[in-house]
């Protein structure tokens, strides 16, 4: 309850917020062999009616941009890491192959790229340059 108290303090006037609507959310948790698990509880959001300022209540193990546990999604990183395909992960951990496509892409980003934007260098250059010949014959 403590925690609620400091989320409900407005960051513009700093006034004490009331609850304006409350949701259930559910949050997909790391499978148990092969049942899915999953976490409920009620997310506040409040309303300042002075202000007019609204904000939802923070999840301190929700996954960003995701409705998993940020357990669930450095497991799934870590299965990628290994080398494991999309699908593979996919099925081991119960997640959909667009959450999963977008966590190995997160994980791509942070391995190849400096702050989300620039390739890194690589280490050394290739030696040879490959080419497939059939695409040779069609004009490329």
């Amino acid at each position: 309850m403590q925690e609620l108290e400091e989320d409900r303090t407005c960051t513009k006037c700093g006034v004490r917020m009331h609850i304006h609507n409350t949701y259930n959310i559910s949050l997909v948790y790391i499978p148990f062999g092969k049942i899915l698990s999953t976490v409920r509880f009620e997310k506040h959001r409040c309303i300042y009616p002075k202000c007019n300022f609204t904000c939802m209540q923070e999840v301190p193990f929700q996954a960003g941009g995701h409705r998993i546990t940020s357990t669930l999604h450095s497991f799934a990183m870590d299965l990628l890491e290994l080398g494991l395909t999309n699908k593979i992960v996919s099925e081991l951990t119960g997640l959909g192959k667009n959450t999963v496509k977008k966590i190995d892409k997160e994980r791509l980003l942070k391995k190849y790229t400096t702050d989300d934007k620039h390739l890194k260098k690589p280490e050394r250059q290739a030696k040879y340059l490959g080419v497939d010949e059939f695409l040779l014959h069609r004009g490329r």
